[in-house]
C-alpha cells in the first residue's frame, strides 16, 4: 500500500499548506506531526470513543494558529 500512503501524505500536505496560507494552522507543524495526531486520534476511538471526541478537540486546538 505504499502508493496509497504517498497519495494520502501528498493530500495531507496540500491541505496543511492551504490551512497555513490561510493563517488557520500553525506554521511550525508539518505532515509528520499531523499524521501522528490522526493515528493517535484513531487509536483513542477504539480505546474510549467518548473521551476521544474531547481529546480530538484538544488536538485540533493545538494545531490552530494563535
Amino acid at each position: 500500500v505504499p502508493q496509497a500512503e504517498e497519495e494520502f501524505l501528498n493530500m495531507l500536505a496540500d491541505l496543511l499548506r492551504a490551512a497555513q496560507r490561510a493563517g488557520t494552522a500553525r506554521p511550525d507543524v508539518g505532515v509528520p506531526e499531523v499524521k501522528t495526531l490522526l493515528v493517535g486520534c484513531q487509536a483513542m476511538q477504539g480505546y474510549n470513543a467518548e473521551l476521544a471526541a474531547r481529546v480530538t478537540d484538544v488536538a485540533l486546538d493545538g494545531l490552530r494558529r494563535t
